[in-house]
């Protein structure tokens, strides 16, 4: 638990630093006529506020399950986000600071490129990542009780969108639509925290298997929200540009 509760602090600065350094780039007058400070403060306390919220959730979640319950969900969705965070690869950050550096003719493109490449990214590394974490840990924490491979599923399994939806989020950043990034970053956590408490008003005390899923409509809520106003239908694959920016970011 420790050891996630320093990974998302650590994601919380890198977002940050990731925020100062797009906004140091951005061309469009629109964006610089709403001011750094502004930005940075809106964009700071969603990532404050997603982060309490996701500390509630976590809070009820071990109340409800009790030790065991607590320990799997615990141990599944920390490797998880481990997992898809490593075979990130930083792709999400570097995406973010080449299309902010694009002038505004050639942003349209760029924004392309960076759409197929993460779709291409996803299907390929993010499912390969996704199936051998499934076998790996659905074997390792089999001993924490008959819904491992359940919960297991249900948090690694999905790494493919997740990597998507970071790709996305940081296309937005750096595209300039902040408000666009502050929505997706706290309405995954509250999506999940209340559809959490409606299924325990309804059925009483969740499952293992409930919580996670509770989780995962959260982040596709999330993953939805970034998805938008971006050109789905003149995507394109740039190898070149990929290679570039896997390296960029790692």
């Amino acid at each position: 638990t420790r050891n996630a509760i320093t990974d998302s602090s650590s994601r919380v600065v890198n977002v940050i630093s990731a925020i100062s350094s797009s906004l140091r780039r951005l061309r469009n007058p629109r964006t610089l006529l709403i001011g750094p400070n502004r930005v940075l403060a809106g964009l700071g306390s969603s990532l404050v506020a997603a982060q309490v919220v996701m500390a509630i959730t976590g809070l009820l979640s071990a109340r409800w399950l009790g030790p065991s319950g607590k320990g799997l969900v615990a141990a599944a969705s920390t490797w998880g986000q481990l997992l898809g965070w490593f075979v990130g690869l930083g792709l999400g950050f570097a995406i973010q600071v080449r299309v902010a550096e694009e002038t505004d003719a050639s942003k349209d493109s760029a924004t392309s490129a960076a759409l197929g490449n993460g779709l291409l990214y996803a299907a390929c590394v993010g499912m390969s990542a996704g199936f051998i974490g499934f076998l790996l840990l659905s074997r390792t924490l089999a001993h924490l009780g008959p819904e491992a491979s359940s919960v297991v599923a249900l948090t690694v399994l999905p790494i493919p969108i997740a990597l998507l939806a970071s790709v996305l989020a940081f296309l937005q950043l750096g595209l300039g639509r902040h408000r666009i990034y502050a929505m997706l970053t706290i309405a995954g956590p509250i999506s999940a925290l209340v559809l959490l408490l409606i299924v325990t008003t309804v059925k009483g005390a969740p499952s293992a298997v409930i919580v996670v899923s509770c989780n995962l409509v959260g982040s596709l809520v999330a993953f939805f929200i970034s998805a938008r106003r971006l050109p789905w239908m003149s995507i394109r694959i740039d190898l070149h540009m990929l290679w570039y920016d896997i390296r960029f970011g790692a």
